[in-house]
């Protein structure tokens, strides 16, 4: 079972959705859960906040709590966040890493899974060496790119075209 929560209606959410803050729901349901993936807001840490950020806007850090729960928890989890996000052990994967032409890097860091830090390493060692030849873009907020970074994004799921 697949249940997802976030504080903003997601009519599309192909599985079953909780309107809720996802760390309260976490601290009173965790029990009914085997595995958590958890993806919270990355502002505080994004490289396209900075502009925001040098002029004096704050941003809430909800990562540190939402990690420091989730290790007090002891499911598995997986979270994901902005490259610059105090993740440990993280893994960098990228949409050119998935034959996407969209130069967008995500950390995530796991709780269980130590093949996944393997890779982590291997993929480190690699991608020192690799001169990537191909056609890209990179996103950033919600200007240059864009027209690309959603024709790669564009997926079909749940019997109609959706974004990811």
């Amino acid at each position: 079972q697949i249940v997802g929560v976030d504080t903003a209606l997601q009519k599309r959410y192909p599985f079953e959705f909780i309107q809720s803050d996802a760390l309260e729901y976490l601290l009173e349901h965790h029990q009914e859960f085997d595995a958590v993936h958890a993806s919270p807001p990355c502002q505080k840490w994004s490289i396209a906040s900075n502009v925001h950020r040098n002029r004096g806007k704050k941003y809430i850090d909800c990562l540190t709590p939402t990690l420091a729960e989730l290790k007090k928890i002891g499911i598995p989890f997986v979270v994901e966040n902005v490259p610059g996000a105090p993740l440990d052990e993280s893994i960098t994967l990228c949409g050119l890493m998935f034959g996407l032409k969209v130069f967008r890097h995500r950390h995530f860091e796991c709780s269980h899974f130590f093949l996944f830090r393997l890779i982590h390493r291997i993929v480190d060692a690699v991608s020192e060496r690799v001169i990537i030849l191909l056609p890209a873009v990179q996103a950033v907020g919600k200007h240059g790119g864009q027209s690309c970074v959603m024709s790669q994004r564009e997926v079909f799921w749940n019997g109609e075209t959706q974004w990811a």
